[in-house]
């Protein structure tokens, strides 16, 4: 007995001690990545002027024109609430993103170790798990930007966590937090509602008494539901619409099945050779072969769990059941979601990642299973597989490591931080702002701006309604030195015929102010010299 106990004590000791050190590797490469701090895009303009005017007692909104604001409805406020928190501490904005994004890079490799832990029943594949996923590229690299990932990826792995906990445990204290978990995962990013689907099947299939089932479910109903209805509930109100989307049938388009293929075997193959673009359509048989394969093994594993009661209690089946059934469920809602709801989406790394973790969860489940079998074939081929990814990974990581360190991305970037333009932005007296980068022009001048609408709406690949009125009308502002067009970029805009609109726009408006390739149209009186 006392050496089981030393083996334990033994195991315990190294998974704690091996955790800290991949908590800590997480820390020192986050920070050595950003001297200039996080990567600053349109979207993380928009979740900071919501926590700004959280703060300030305006509600979850964005400022518009020269000062107003209009609630945001279009992204869920859970990330913004975070930054708030922070902020209300008297750190600045940009500077509480950046601490949001480091604590829950740690975190959120604890919890994938932790998952690694329960689908392999193994400390050290759990540590494994987690040291892969930290140098998977799209996961860190998506902790490197002042964007929901890191916020939406604590409430998807908690959430998952606890459900597998609770079918061992059952303290009804764990589903409900399962519940509040997905629901905040919910109101961190749309995609959150595919848990909901996944904890509702998990529980019905591994769950043998109907009425312990209904109990588990309404719990976990109890803990997600309300946020669900509390943030529908205010769209509709404030908008009238659930989500600012429009339901409607649009086609798959090849370039949106095509780039899902990059991102998928850029994930897993290293870049420099080229490998994915020069044999793209090898990859997309592949790719298509791996999900059939997939789905099939998946198909089987519900079959096992209904008919092999032995294997269905099984903590390892039944953590590698939920993430397999997440995965899938994760896709389908993306698949869907293009196709009905939102042609603006597409199968890009970042919307992609989260499956992405699962599926290198259950990778390391296969390891592990290899491992056990103690036969040198298998053994030497776990080795192999381990090495050759963790290569690939380190390759593509550590190019993500030098880009950010060499330079600020996005908004970041020294281009914007000593922009002119945004200089002279700043000098504007109150007149109505429209730009098409208005995220810009409200974090770096801190102006409110209108955007400049294309003739067709990206979300819909519709023409957009009374797209020639509001041209006119612009057009007549700026004549009246009532507004000013803001174009950044536009000498390298007008190159593209799709953005011909932005000659018709501004054919004939004065020139307030040209530098390098933004132009500023408006009357020469609001600047005085």
């Amino acid at each position: 007995m006392s050496v089981m106990k030393a083996r334990q004590s033994f195991r315990e000791k190294f998974w704690v001690t091996a955790l800290a050190m991949l908590v800590l590797l997480a820390l020192v490469l986050f920070w050595f990545s950003t001297p200039h701090g996080l990567a600053l895009v349109n979207d993380s303009v928009l979740y900071i002027d919501g926590a700004r005017n959280l703060l300030q007692g305006n509600g979850y909104s964005r400022l518009v024109g020269w000062g107003g604001t209009v609630p945001i409805t279009n992204f869920p406020p859970f990330y913004s609430f975070v930054l708030a928190l922070i902020m209300a501490l008297g750190i600045a904005p940009i500077q509480a993103s950046w601490w949001v994004s480091l604590v829950f890079l740690a975190v959120n490799v604890v919890l994938v170790s932790l998952l690694g832990r329960e689908v392999t029943q193994s400390a050290a594949f759990g540590v494994l798990a987690g040291g892969l996923v930290l140098i998977s590229d799209p996961f860190f690299r998506h902790h490197l930007f002042a964007l929901t990932e890191p916020v939406f990826l604590f409430c998807y792995f908690l959430s998952l966590l606890l459900l597998v906990s609770f079918l061992r445990q059952r303290h009804w204290y764990q589903v409900l937090l399962a519940g509040v978990f997905t629901g905040l995962a919910y109101l961190t990013r749309y995609i959150g509602i595919t848990l909901f689907a996944t904890g509702f099947l998990f529980l019905l299939v591994f769950l043998r008494e109907r009425k312990v089932w209904l109990k588990s479910v309404g719990i976990f109903l109890a803990g997600s539901f309300p946020f669900f209805l509390v943030w529908t509930v205010r769209n509709l109100v404030m908008a009238g619409n659930p989500t600012n989307r429009q339901f409607m049938l649009r086609m798959l388009a090849a370039d949106k099945i095509q780039e899902g293929i990059t991102s998928f075997w850029g994930w897993l193959l290293p870049e420099p050779y080229q490998l994915i673009s020069r044999f793209i359509d090898f990859w997309g048989i592949a790719l298509a072969i791996f999900l059939i394969l997939f789905t099939g093994g998946f198909i089987y594993a519900v079959w096992l769990a209904l008919h092999k009661v032995e294997l269905r209690d099984r903590k390892s089946f039944q953590a590698g059941w939920l993430l397999g059934l997440q995965s899938l469920i994760y896709l389908i809602t993306l698949a869907v979601t293009i196709l009905f709801i939102d042609s603006s989406v597409n199968f890009e790394t970042r919307v992609l990642m989260p499956a992405y973790v699962l599926w290198l969860l259950l990778f390391v489940a296969l390891l592990a299973w290899f491992w056990r079998r103690r036969r040198w074939a298998t053994t030497v081929l776990a080795l192999v597989l381990v090495v050759g990814l963790s290569l690939s990974f380190v390759e593509d990581t550590l190019d993500t490591v030098r880009q950010w360190r060499q330079q600020g991305q996005g908004f970041a970037h020294e281009s914007w931080t000593t922009s002119q333009t945004i200089e002279l932005v700043k000098q504007l007296p109150k007149v109505n702002i429209f730009t098409n980068r208005p995220q810009a022009v409200n974090l770096l001048a801190q102006r409110g701006a209108y955007i400049l609408l294309s003739p067709v709406n990206a979300a819909t690949q519709l023409p957009r309604e009374g797209y020639q009125e509001e041209q006119v009308r612009i057009r007549q502002m700026v004549m009246e030195g009532k507004a000013v067009v803001v174009i950044f970029g536009f000498r390298d805009l007008i190159q593209d015929v799709e953005n011909s609109w932005m000659l018709e726009l501004t054919a004939g408006l004065p020139v307030l102010f040209e530098y390098d390739r933004d132009i500023v149209f408006g009357d020469s009186s609001l600047i005085q010299s």
